[in-house]
């Protein structure tokens, strides 16, 4: 997969090809320490390097084979995860229901509906009470930044941008991540110009505050 995965990024294989590969792997392949990382690519794969008239296949593809994976007592936590990011069938939905007591499976989750169009404002406020993460009204604005709509990128944008109201590294990365969501690619289209005006006016921060918002968003 190591040898696919650079012929991927070499333009030497297509995203397609890349997941057969990989996924042909995950059908098999029962070591934790190699299930997590493939798991990884895959999902890069499906959501970052696929066409996006290929997205949906790709990332229902990659969930079946991590819901098979979740069967394997070592497996589950992480299977799971991937699960919860790409969920597209009811089987996808039962299974994170049995996993609804892992704070971070369940933001996934909420993420996911969101993405689809299903924002839950009194699903995210309950989650952000039970969950001890003191990052957990962090994650709550990552299910906002997941809306495919206007005024929640615009919230979200300025949450980071203006009201510097996310902690850099990996609060600023998930938030990234679901706010440059696969297939909101209309609604999104202004935000690359708005980016490239906002970087070159940061104004103050730390190094790693202001790296951190550049490097992920």
């Amino acid at each position: 997969v190591g040898t696919t995965w650079d012929m991927l990024q070499k333009g030497e294989l297509s995203p397609g090809d890349f997941l057969t590969s990989v996924l042909g792997v995950l059908r098999t392949e029962r070591t934790p320490g190699v299930v997590g990382p493939f798991l990884g690519l895959a999902v890069a794969a499906a959501e970052e390097w696929s066409p996006t008239a290929d997205v949906a296949a790709a990332r229902l593809a990659l969930a079946d084979v991590a819901l098979v994976l979740a069967d394997d007592p070592d497996l589950r936590t992480q299977a799971l995860q991937v699960v919860a990011g790409a969920a597209s069938t009811d089987a996808h939905w039962a299974a994170l229901e049995g996993a609804a007591d892992d704070p971070d499976i369940a933001w996934r989750a909420l993420v996911r509906r969101a993405e689809l169009g299903d924002y839950d404002a009194s699903a995210v406020a309950a989650l952000v009470e039970r969950d001890p993460d003191p990052e957990a009204a962090t994650r709550a604005l990552t299910v906002r930044a997941a809306v495919p709509d206007a005024d929640a990128k615009e919230e979200v944008w300025r949450a980071v941008f203006i009201e510097r109201a996310v902690h850099a590294g990996l609060a600023m990365r998930r938030l990234a991540r679901c706010f440059w969501r696969p297939g909101q690619d209309e609604l999104l289209l202004p935000y690359g110009e708005r980016y490239l005006r906002q970087v070159t006016d940061l104004g103050s921060g730390g190094m790693l505050e202001l790296g951190s918002i550049v490097a992920a968003m």
